[in-house]
């Protein structure tokens, strides 16, 4: 790992700061999505159904595209480093979105599905972080995102958070009526005791 000083500034070179980057999305990734407690069998029947949802299709290409093209600008950049206060920044931002995706994920459990259609079997979650934020998962991809472009220092990429910040504000009211539909006044009492996207604000 090359650590330099820019006009002043600790720096990292982009190298290392990008394997960094990757090693905490995958691990936080992988740690959050152990909590679901599907089985391998349920969790591909779901991810099949995927394709019945242009919606979760829309989201899931958006939020590539955002984190992908966060990535494409730091490689592409002339400048071969990045600052420190950058990268603490980033990370903790990432890293609380990661801890928010953990929570969420522990608390839905096999409720979760990719896709907006609601079955029988599933049931409404509103405790844990559930009390805080009707869409915790939702609100945690924001956060990764905002974290990566820290982290990257990006300017470009911002564009790609901003279309996939506008498919998830596009997907919630969708959803929202499927889950209406599904658990009645329930689900309406909850939503006049929660916010939809970020906790207290929105």
């Amino acid at each position: 790992m090359d650590w330099s000083s820019a006009e002043g500034r600790m720096c990292m070179d982009m190298q290392s700061a990008i394997v960094i980057y990757i090693v905490l999305t995958v691990t936080g990734r992988f740690l959050s999505q152990r909590q679901r407690k599907n089985n391998r069998r349920k969790q591909l029947s779901q991810w099949r159904n995927i394709v019945k949802d242009y919606t979760a299709i829309v989201a899931v290409i958006a939020t590539a595209f955002a984190m992908g093209l966060a990535l494409l600008e730091a490689a592409l950049r002339e400048d071969t480093v990045l600052p420190i206060t950058s990268i603490i920044i980033g990370t903790v931002i990432v890293t609380g979105g990661w801890v928010v995706a953990w929570f969420a994920n522990r608390k839905i459990g096999t409720n979760w599905s990719p896709i907006i259609e609601k079955t029988n079997r599933q049931e409404l979650v509103t405790s844990g972080i559930y009390s805080l934020v009707r869409h915790p998962l939702y609100f945690s991809g924001f956060c990764i995102l905002i974290g990566t472009n820290i982290y990257f220092c990006s300017k470009w990429a911002w564009i790609g958070t901003g279309i996939a910040l506008i498919t998830i504000l596009f997907r919630i009211p969708i959803e929202e009526k499927k889950l209406k539909e599904r658990f009645g006044d329930e689900y309406i009492a909850y939503m006049h005791k929660t916010k939809a996207l970020i906790p207290w604000v929105f």
